[in-house]
């Protein structure tokens, strides 16, 4: 019996790969109210992330 794909003896194939456990950040952009997103601080970090409307970066929002 072919298993590979059940991920061990016990478990039933789902086709979900398990969840990983995220840190991600809120960021956001200039625009009022701010668009949000949530990213992870490397890629935020590694990348500029514009905003369509108001054409400014997403940056981590401050904290209060």
């Amino acid at each position: 019996m072919d298993t590979a794909d059940a991920g061990g003896e016990d478990e039933a194939p789902t086709g979900k790969k398990e969840k990983e456990d995220r840190n991600y950040v809120k960021a956001v952009c200039k625009c009022t109210p701010p668009a949000v997103i949530r990213v992870s601080p490397k890629t935020l970090e590694r990348r500029n992330i514009v905003c369509g409307d108001c054409v400014e970066n997403f940056t981590p929002e401050e904290s209060a």
